[in-house]
């Protein structure tokens, strides 16, 4: 601290203004000094540091901001208020930056912002809801013997149904089967993903209850299965899809199945000797695929609960 005196004794309005004049430069020469002090005593790699650092936050911060915006246009979000529109902007920031940092480093997949980017670990989990596992039912085991061919492609084969959304309802166990038995139908009749026949996951949903399914609240491939074989199925065309439980409106019957089988857990080599006969329905711990784009995840922690 600097300390002027000031004449307490008032002089002519010359003098005083004087005096004043002279405390501003004072005080203005102190301040000068400080701050070539304290330059001078800094880095300059540090003080380059700092500013390049300011200026990446700044044009981050845009990034994300505007990244956040076609982000709600490109998936119709609506929040319900000020307050839920920046909780979600705020989660978003986070997750754009642990996506970016990602696909930065050496991974063996890629991340990308998708319908689940404002969504927290939690939410998502909540989102992805859990599955208690029928009790393994009809397992089989294939013989160990069998030519594998390891590298066949079910999708390049065209016998696997183009990807679907469920859309808000949690009905993947209905895609799950459904997905199974159309690729089985079209390998059994040779049909191509051209003009191969799609079947209807929303009657899966409206009637399978009493197999004990809970429709959008989830439920179990066998116990869909189970349904297939006692009553068929219908075509989505003939009961289209709407991701909400409805009353039953079975009117068809397009395809019945004889049966099903289960492939023995934990065993590679028997879902691999499955496979090869073809495309399986499988219950995973997905909270690590959130953000998921394209490649391999050969580092991931898959030991949560069933989940989708």
């Amino acid at each position: 601290m600097y300390y002027v005196p000031v004449p307490t004794r008032m002089k002519d309005e010359s003098e005083s203004k004087c005096s004043y004049v002279c405390l501003g430069i004072f005080l203005s020469l102190v301040i000068i000094s400080v701050g070539l002090f304290c330059v001078e005593n800094l880095e300059i790699e540090t003080l380059t540091g700092f500013f390049q650092e300011q200026t990446k936050t700044t044009q981050e911060k845009g990034e994300i901001q505007e990244a956040f915006e076609n982000y709600v246009q490109k998936f119709g979000k609506e929040y319900s208020s000020d307050k839920e529109l920046k909780r979600k902007f705020e989660i978003f920031s986070k997750n754009y930056r642990k996506i970016m940092k990602h696909n930065e480093e050496e991974n063996s997949y890629t991340m990308g912002i998708n319908q689940f980017s404002d969504m927290s670990e939690e939410e998502f989990s909540e989102y992805l809801g859990t599955f208690i596992p029928d009790k393994q039912e009809n397992v089989t085991y294939f013989d160990q013997t069998n030519p594998i061919t390891d590298d066949i492609d079910w999708v390049a084969k065209g016998k696997v149904s183009a990807v679907k959304n469920q859309g808000q309802c949690g009905s993947c166990w209905a895609f799950a089967s459904i997905g199974t038995v159309e690729s089985f139908h079209a390998i059994k009749f040779n049909q191509d993903a051209s003009n191969m026949d799609l079947y209807s996951e929303q009657e899966l949903v409206d009637c399978s209850s009493s197999f004990g399914n809970q429709g959008c609240n989830g439920g179990w491939m066998t116990k869909a299965y189970k349904y297939i074989i006692q009553n068929g199925i219908s075509t989505s065309a003939h009961y289209k899809y709407v991701g909400v439980v409805q009353k039953c409106q079975k009117t068809y019957k397009d395809y019945i199945i004889a049966g099903y089988i289960s492939v023995p857990q934990q065993n590679s080599l028997q879902l691999l000797q499955a496979l090869n006969t073809q495309p399986l329905s499988i219950a995973v711990a997905a909270e690590a695929w959130q953000f998921y784009v394209k490649g391999v995840m050969t580092d991931t922690d898959c030991t949560g609960g069933i989940n989708h």
